[in-house]
């Protein structure tokens, strides 16, 4: 069961808030889908820039569609928290490299400049996403022909 909201956030929400965000990067990178799932509420929502998936069950799933890459690498940046008619809400900018290596061409990459728009909610006593939509505004495609270094 999700928590009420505080009337304001302290520091250590914010700061609890800010380690989501991370957490939620390196179990993208790491390809721990059941613990990406885990960062959300029971019944949590995340709506990337196609589809929609509710519950933990339907977000690991959902997410796991980043092994069609060999790697990424998601790096997380300035994030804003604020409490808006009882209800925990933030937005975090992100960029996203999603690298394929081939044989004819090196590594591509495909970079995503993210802006996430988020709900929170404690639940069993931590800072859980309840919602997160991902915003993309901008991709595109580098090509490295000289590889990983």
């Amino acid at each position: 069961m999700s928590e009420t909201a505080p009337a304001e956030l302290t520091r250590e929400d914010r700061e609890e808030l800010v380690a989501l965000g991370h957490a939620y990067a390196f179990a993208a990178d790491a390809r721990d889908f059941e613990g990406f799932a885990a960062l959300f509420t029971p019944d949590g929502v995340l709506i990337p820039s196609r589809g929609r998936y509710d519950g933990r069950e339907a977000i690991a799933k959902g997410v796991s569609g980043l092994r069609r890459y060999d790697r990424t690498y998601h790096f997380v940046g300035q994030s804003r928290f604020w409490v808006e008619d009882g209800v925990v809400r933030g937005e975090t900018y992100c960029i996203a490299h999603h690298f394929t290596e081939t044989e004819d061409e090196g590594t591509r990459d495909r970079v995503m400049y993210i802006h996430y728009r988020d709900v929170y909610a404690r639940h069993e006593g931590a800072w859980r996403f309840a919602h997160r939509t991902l915003g993309v505004v901008w991709a595109g495609q580098e090509d490295k022909p000289d590889g990983p270094s």
